[in-house]
């Protein structure tokens, strides 16, 4: 397993929406769940659709991927969540669940991808499914992701691979590998395992 972190400094670079959808594109894995605070669908005034980004649902119906969300952070928030979980399940040849903490106050941004059951690629940090982070827009936030893969994936590989070589800037990322011995002799795998089994236990609730 292998660790890279991005920051986002340029409004038409944004590798949360690269790394998300191409690592869904990659067709590496079948389930995946999806944490946001905001989840941003018809929100207010805005008409943005997180669930339009080009390619996402796209690629989330080709791979048939199950979904599972996670949010959000307070109430007035919520019809933009519901939007968005309908939006996504339109149309859908997977699975679609939206689960919430009771008392919201939900805030961790975390993507993982699953081979069934099996962690292969993780997003980390602090990109939110909203306009300023999701998508590729002159209006763009500041934001830094760590992106965690399993190198024996050849698809996220070849994917990934492509990716660091069309970087142009060398100080744009950060890379490291992923050591088990320093973390209490966990794999990557099973780390990314237990952080989803935390989620879920913390957030039991299932919107209607």
């Amino acid at each position: 397993m292998s660790i890279a972190i991005f920051l986002r400094k340029e409004p038409l670079v944004n590798y949360f929406n690269r790394l998300l959808i191409g690592s869904l594109n990659s067709g590496s894995g079948n389930n995946a769940l999806l944490c946001s605070g905001f989840f941003q669908e018809k929100f207010n005034n805005s008409s943005y659709m997180a669930s339009s980004e080009p390619g996402f649902v796209d690629a989330l119906n080709r791979h048939k991927v199950n979904l599972t969300l996670v949010g959000i952070h307070n109430g007035s928030w919520k019809q933009s969540y519901i939007n968005f979980r309908n939006s996504i399940k339109n149309d859908a040849l997977r699975s679609v669940v939206a689960r919430y903490k009771n008392g919201l106050r939900w805030h961790a941004k975390v993507y993982i991808l699953f081979n069934n059951k099996m962690p292969v690629f993780a997003i980390i940090g602090s990109s939110n499914l909203t306009r300023p982070a999701f998508s590729i827009d002159s209006i763009f936030n500041y934001e830094c992701d760590v992106v965690l893969w399993d190198e024996s994936c050849e698809s996220l590989k070849l994917f990934l691979d492509e990716l660091f070589e069309n970087i142009n800037d060398p100080h744009q990322i950060i890379r490291a590998p992923y050591i088990p011995e320093y973390n209490n002799n966990l794999t990557l795998s099973d780390r990314l395992i237990l952080l989803e089994q935390d989620i879920l236990k913390q957030c039991p609730s299932i919107l209607e």
